[in-house]
């Protein structure tokens, strides 16, 4: 009885410890055998009369699991078992440690200069299956050396002593597994056979001549193969030299002298300086002794009493004296509104000069020279009617309109900002709230901008001089719904020019 009851009490004991006090542990999980004699057999024996033992309980206790398959980081590598722990053969394997050393990699592909000649992996001649560097089909990154004899176009020795190493330097190679360096004599050029051919003391690398660029500090625009050391750099002409050769203010393609890059002479057809020109109606920009360029006519090239050189285009736009090109158009111009007749000639002149336009430069603004304006804006709609948020032609030369004519009367040679106050009227046109505040009161010239960073170009009609588009009932309703309130003495929104 005393027996049975030891064994009850010590299965009670067992239940109890694996089910009655579970709690999260880190050791391993103990079975209910390994309990029963390693805990409970030992406290009852402490206890009374030794309790008989079973074969296979404790004699025989369950093995410990190899490292290789116990679910420990054993070696502290961050992998755990076989496979993913090269230390472990197998998962019986008792240890996972050490790992085996890694392969390196063959010496055609480890980024190493192993035989010290300079050349590394795909730039070795030993580790292309052709012997050619320059050849990336043959190269062979398995290979195992990078030893072995280069040939003379690819072993970074001038063998022939000519000053120049290797294929392509070297006009004695061919390719690069070519075996000799040696220049052939009839194929030397002026400007790789050493000697000083036009006798300027200058022998080939140093002549600039043997240079792409003529500068002879630039070694990556020399050419051995050019036979001339007697070259000379080409001269700049006066219309691409950046400098203002006549002295009037202007230069190279923005100086009416010059016809084109290649003219080299910026001195104007003609100019007259006569104190009598009367340019009745102008902005005054252009007023007194201006000065043109004219068309002189072979019979005569006297003046008259009135100061108009005899045979002058009578429709160029006269032009003011060391007059910037930026401030060439001022003026905002309108269909069917009292225009500055200077103005629009000038207008008129880019548009059929420069825009190919088929149109007289006489001063109104007529039905021919509006349709050359609505072509110059669709032509120029990025830079005059995107700004506005518009893709239609309006036919109004306002703020981009104007902006554009000089950037294109300047040969688009720089490039010009607009005013603070006229970028704000774009802006507010854009949402449909321009009031006629912030229409400009009298015409503002641009401002002159020396850099070539470009500016927002933009430029719509004065908002007083645009047609009015009535808003119907519902409209006006949801406009006030909206919170947009009409601009003072509007009639609920406007259409912009540019």
């Amino acid at each position: 009885m005393s027996a049975g009851l030891a064994i009850a009490l010590a299965t009670l004991a067992a239940s109890t410890l694996l089910l009655g006090n579970q709690r999260q542990a880190h050791a391993e999980i103990r079975t209910g055998a390994q309990i029963n004699c390693e805990v409970v057999y030992p406290e009852l024996n402490n206890t009374g009369s030794p309790i008989p033992h079973f074969p296979g309980d404790c004699q025989n206790p369950p093995p410990t699991p190899p490292q290789c398959s116990d679910g420990i980081d054993n070696d502290a590598d961050g992998r755990v078992d076989y496979p993913a722990d090269s230390g472990c053969s197998s998962a019986v394997d008792t240890t996972e440690s050490p790992d085996p050393t890694p392969t390196p990699p063959p010496s055609c592909s480890n980024g190493i200069d192993d035989d010290g000649d300079t050349f590394t992996d795909t730039n070795d001649p030993n580790c292309h299956t052709d012997g050619d560097a320059t050849n990336a089909s043959s190269y062979t990154p398995a290979g195992t050396t990078e030893a072995g004899t280069l040939p003379a176009c690819w072993n970074n020795i001038d063998d022939d002593e000519d000053g120049f190493k290797d294929f392509p330097a070297d006009t004695g190679c061919t390719s690069a597994t070519d075996t000799d360096e040696t220049n052939t004599p009839s194929a030397t050029s002026q400007c790789s056979d050493g000697l000083d051919n036009d006798s300027d003391s200058l022998t080939d690398a140093v002549d600039p001549a043997c240079h792409t660029d003529f500068n002879a500090g630039n070694a990556d625009s020399y050419v051995p193969s050019l036979n001339n050391e007697a070259a000379s750099a080409p001269t700049t002409s006066q219309c691409s030299d950046g400098v203002d050769n006549d002295g009037d203010g202007l230069i190279d393609l923005t100086d009416p002298g010059c016809s084109d890059t290649s003219d080299n002479d910026e001195t104007n057809t003609t100019t007259t300086s006569s104190g009598g020109e009367n340019n009745s109606g102008s902005s005054g920009n252009s007023s007194g002794g201006g000065r043109r360029k004219a068309t002189v006519f072979a019979s005569s090239t006297t003046t008259q009493s009135t100061g108009i050189v005899l045979g002058v285009a009578t429709d160029t736009p006269p032009v003011g004296p060391n007059e910037s090109c930026d401030k060439y158009l001022t003026a905002f111009i309108k269909s069917g509104a009292k225009n500055d007749e200077n103005q629009v000639r000038r207008l008129q002149y880019v548009l059929r000069d420069f825009e190919g336009a088929k149109i007289a430069v006489n001063g109104v603004y007529d039905a021919p020279t509006l349709a050359a304006v609505h072509a110059f804006q669709m032509k120029y709609a990025a830079d005059i009617l995107t700004p506005w948020g518009i893709t239609e032609s309006t036919g109004f030369t306002y703020l981009t309109t104007r902006k554009k004519v000089n950037e294109v009367y300047c040969r688009s040679t720089k490039q010009f900002s607009l005013t603070a106050a006229e970028q704000q009227t774009i802006n507010a046109s854009r949402v449909g709230v321009v009031s006629t505040s912030a229409t400009p009161k009298s015409p503002t010239a641009p401002s002159n901008v020396k850099t070539a960073t470009p500016a927002t170009s933009s430029q719509p009609a004065p908002t007083s001089d645009a047609p009015e588009v009535k808003k119907g009932f519902w409209d006006r309703i949801f406009d006030v719904v909206k919170g947009v309130r009409p601009a003072p003495g509007s009639l609920w929104g406007k259409t912009l020019g540019q």
